[in-house]
């Protein structure tokens, strides 16, 4: 099978591919095909006296969805021909790449076989969704997973998320991320055990990839950087890094500011993108708040599609005029408006004051050829305090020892 995963990875999906076809339908007497589990890592207890790789660790388990081995006596439908009549499962065999199956706490491999069917002279997946539906009554209560064109989803995670109505995308995002945060927090801490009962196999040291004799590991291919680099050079080029950052920052705070013809709408804050994200639960802290989604609509009617049209509308035909209070609406929208665009202004100047701090701190470094030129006016200053100690000295040992004859006379 071609490397799409790790190495690791890819041995252990070989030998549970090969331990079911020397088996067949023993495979799974004792085990869960839901959930084939690797040797070593963490799930296995730490009191033993085997040691194993740190890439352990990180192999998923597998899910093996074979229906022929798993259902007595089954034979899977052929999705073109709508029947199981000349379906062979003595010559199936493995898919090239196991999907992705998303569960609530990390994903697994779901695995599958490819049938061949001697009616159509086609070949379908196990977990094909019209040969699935076609078989629905043999196998309800086995396959309980919901498949897309590129992965599939576990039961629970599924549920969570279709379960959650009252939740906006985004929040249901947020609990799956403290979850995962959560679960590999727990794993971590069980490496860290692993390694404190010295249970880890030392790998040897590589300066090339395992793959590729000719490329360089990071570490080696970094360790002559390192060993050329000085303090003061690290220092320049920090600098020069944080200066090639804020200039990029700045390019971007002043496109945003080109209200030109030719510039782009969203610098104008077009209001039909406006509209839309409004209607989206997932939004927060949009730009004029005290404008809805009615008055938009009706502005565009009016021709004004963007913030900038805003500021120059005037109500001829007083279409926002209010006996009581004006214009005061309106004004109230422009002022909104100015204050969008002040915010980006203000970033802007943030921007100009950080860069040119930034360009003086490095022409400042420029100077400096080592670490001694920076703190020699340090030590130069401290000389002085040398001194005054050294005086103090004298003076404590004079007024120690016995007065002489003039000075007792004075």
């Amino acid at each position: 099978m071609p490397s799409r995963y790790g190495e690791s990875q890819r041995l252990f999906i070989k030998s549970i591919r090969s331990e079911i076809d020397l088996k067949q339908y023993s495979y799974f007497h004792y085990k869960d095909w839901r959930n084939a589990t690797p040797v070593g890592g963490k799930h296995i207890g730490l009191n033993t006296d085997k040691k194993f790789d740190t890439d352990s660790f990180y192999v998923k388990p597998i899910a093996c969805w074979v229906p022929h081995l798993l259902i007595p006596n089954h034979v899977p439908c052929c999705p073109h021909c709508k029947t199981n009549k000349h379906v062979d499962t003595n010559a199936s065999h493995w898919v090239k790449y196991p999907k992705l199956l998303f569960g609530l706490n990390s994903h697994k491999c779901l695995d599958t076989k490819l049938y061949p069917c001697r009616g159509c002279g086609r070949e379908f997946t196990g977990y094909h969704k019209t040969s699935l539906q076609l078989d629905a009554k043999a196998i309800i209560g086995y396959f309980n997973m919901h498949l897309t064109a590129k992965f599939a989803l576990e039961e629970d995670l599924y549920s969570f998320i279709v379960d959650s109505p009252d939740s906006s995308p985004a929040r249901i995002a947020r609990h799956l991320q403290k979850m995962y945060a959560s679960k590999y927090f727990s794993d971590y801490q069980l490496f860290l055990h692993a390694v404190r009962a010295e249970k880890i196999k030392s790998a040897p040291a590589q300066t090339v990839s395992r793959f590729d004799n000719r490329q360089p590991t990071i570490t080696e291919a970094l360790a002559d950087q390192v060993k050329k680099s000085t303090a003061i050079n690290r220092v320049h080029a920090g600098l020069a890094r944080d200066i090639r950052i804020l200039k990029s920052q700045l390019e971007s705070a002043t496109a945003v500011l080109d209200f030109s013809d030719d510039a782009p709408a969203r610098n104008k804050l077009c209001f039909w993108r406006l509209i839309k994200q409004k209607r989206s639960r997932n939004s927060r802290d949009l730009p004029l708040p005290s404008v809805g989604l009615a008055k938009l609509k009706k502005l565009m009617d009016l021709g004004v599609k963007n913030v900038v049209d805003l500021l120059r509308f005037e109500d001829e035909t007083c279409v926002f005029y209010n006996r009581r209070s004006g214009n005061v609406k309106l004004n109230g929208w422009k002022a909104d408006a100015d204050l969008y665009f002040e915010k980006k202004r203000k970033r802007k100047r943030d921007v100009t004051e950080q860069l040119a701090s930034k360009e003086a701190e490095y022409k400042a470094v420029q100077n400096w050829s080592s670490i001694e030129d920076v703190l020699a006016p340090v030590t130069k200053d401290d000389e002085p305090h040398n001194s005054n100690d050294q005086d103090a000295t004298q003076w404590h040992k004079h007024k120690n020892q016995r007065p002489c004859h003039h000075c007792s006379q004075v």
